[in-house]
């Protein structure tokens, strides 16, 4: 096996794994919206306050599972991008800011745990704080992200 297979392999699954996370992206929200909406229509009729209720109880409870699956798949293709292409052009703070993000991904992957166990009236409802503080924690570091990208940005523009 050569460097050229090797290449088109990963560059193969890097296609698959994108297609992948997009889906899930796509597919993800929709899901909750509609568990809301079928669990809404099971309760006798369309009642808005209820649908908001449902749909709030739904994301509490998916919302930062989802997000913490969404970045480890999004962050995996990442890193197989940067095998196939290597100009990521990323700085030394990007890098720890994608560790980061990787790290409070899996521990909202991991925090998920507790949770049920809350659900289920094993443990008290403090250790959710955990839970949502994951979720909480990804998106402050996607905003930082952005933050960054839109100035490095405007440093190329100048």
């Amino acid at each position: 096996m050569n460097n050229l297979d090797t290449h088109s392999k990963i560059l193969k699954a890097y296609k698959i794994l994108r297609t992948i996370t997009i889906v899930f992206a796509i597919l993800g929200p929709l899901a909750m919206i509609c568990s809301a909406v079928v669990i809404t229509l099971l309760e006798e009729g369309w009642w808005f306050n209820l649908f908001a209720a449902f749909l709030a109880g739904i994301l509490m409870m998916v919302g930062t599972l989802y997000l913490s699956f969404l970045t480890l798949m999004s962050e995996i293709t990442r890193h197989i991008r940067s095998k196939v292409r290597s100009d990521l052009s990323d700085t030394p703070i990007t890098k720890w800011i994608h560790r980061l993000v990787m790290g409070a991904s899996i521990a909202g992957v991991v925090s998920y745990i507790p949770f049920l166990l809350i659900v289920y009236d094993i443990l008290n409802g403090g250790f959710a704080i955990f839970h949502f503080v994951c979720g909480g924690t990804i998106v402050a570091l996607y905003f930082v992200l952005a933050i960054n990208a839109v100035i490095h940005r405007i440093k190329i523009r100048l």
